[in-house]
């Protein structure tokens, strides 16, 4: 009988060995592949959604004034190459399509290992996500009418996990977040993304596109004085991206781009009371008169059903929100056009107006 337990425990522990070495040689190669060819660097050279996100990681150390975060209306409604010519601000867009409070406070995690920007500007529509913005009903005075289930599934989450295990996987094995690249991804490309790691992007996180289409208000920016409530659970991931920059020095402001399908007055209410209990500036695009000042119109200003900005719709608004930064920060910002150190910033608006045809 002890010698079949022993065979047992002996075959066992093997089996626990091999599983073990397995997992680890597995981590070791994620963690390789992750560093390497589908690193944030490196992605900045594949045409895929996330690329420009990760444009910070080729800007020089600590060279950035502005660090914008959030979701797809930024990164095509904000130009830094603009914000340069204008006020000779350094600036770069951290956005993706539909990005979370959650990624967006792992980005501005690796952000600030390399940066340590004098303002961020955080993008206000992606503390909605998955909140349907036509089941407004079910929402009244900044209370979510959420069924029993739902609520209690959501606290069970929040008791087990304080943090998005799968992003954070996904931020730091990053292998998963442009695993579509590898459908694309050829050996010339590899041999470039080696070569060229350390070019500085002309678009700082800006996606360029020219595309018009005309869309009309759908008059969801009427007052009311109805709040629709920010999430609990985004709002922990707000709250931490506010208290990392507090304990940096860094300020804060939040921007809302111009969007008919994503905002609406109830939005704008919650989001305030929040900004004013923060102490923290809001600028929203959505209201009438910053959007009427903006000059933005509705037949020519929007690449799809009124959702996201085309390029001509973004200069507008980089405008808009540039002037109120410098209005608001001028006191911490400043001009560095004629820094020769930041040189670099001019030949890489030159570069992004060569590559889009812009006079």
């Amino acid at each position: 009988m002890k010698q079949q337990n022993s065979k047992q425990i002996k075959s066992f522990t093997c089996s626990f060995i091999k599983t073990l070495s397995f997992l680890l040689i597995f981590a070791l190669l994620l963690e390789i592949i992750s560093v390497t060819v589908f690193s944030k660097k490196a992605a900045t050279q594949y045409q895929n959604s996330f690329s420009k996100s990760c444009s910070f990681t080729t800007e020089p150390k600590n060279s950035i004034d502005i660090a914008l975060i959030g979701s797809s209306n930024l990164y095509s409604g904000f130009i830094p190459a603009q914000l340069w010519d204008e006020y000779g601000y350094t600036s770069t867009v951290i956005s993706t399509p539909k990005q979370t409070v959650q990624r967006s406070q792992a980005f501005l995690d690796e952000l600030l290992k390399v940066q340590n920007p004098k303002l961020l500007v955080i993008e206000t529509d992606m503390f909605y996500a998955d909140v349907p913005l036509d089941n407004d009903s079910d929402f009244s005075h900044g209370k979510p009418k959420r069924k029993p289930s739902t609520a209690k599934i959501k606290k069970a989450v929040k008791l087990i996990s304080s943090f998005p295990v799968g992003e954070n996987l996904e931020n730091h094995f990053t292998v998963f977040m442009f695993h579509d690249t590898w459908k694309t991804l050829k050996r010339n490309t590899i041999q470039e993304v080696f070569k060229r790691t350390d070019n500085v992007t002309c678009e700082h996180g800006y996606n360029f596109n020219k595309i018009v289409y005309p869309t009309k208000d759908n008059d969801r920016m009427n007052f009311t004085d109805e709040r629709l409530a920010i999430p609990d659970e985004n709002i922990i991931y707000i709250n931490k991206m506010i208290e990392s920059c507090k304990q940096r020095g860094i300020k804060v402001m939040f921007a809302e781009m111009p969007s008919t399908t994503s905002w609406n007055y109830a939005r704008y209410n919650a989001v305030k009371d929040f900004a004013d209990a923060n102490d923290i500036p809001f600028v929203d695009l959505n209201l009438i008169e910053n959007f009427n000042n903006a000059g933005i119109k509705y037949d020519s200003d929007y690449r799809d059903d009124g959702n996201h900005l085309n390029y001509y719709g973004a200069v507008k608004a980089t405008k808009f929100l540039s002037k109120a930064v410098s209005d608001t920060y001028s006191d911490i910002l400043s001009d560095k056009r004629s820094d020769p150190q930041f040189s670099y910033w001019q030949k890489s608006s030159d570069e992004f107006k060569e590559k889009y045809n812009i006079s």
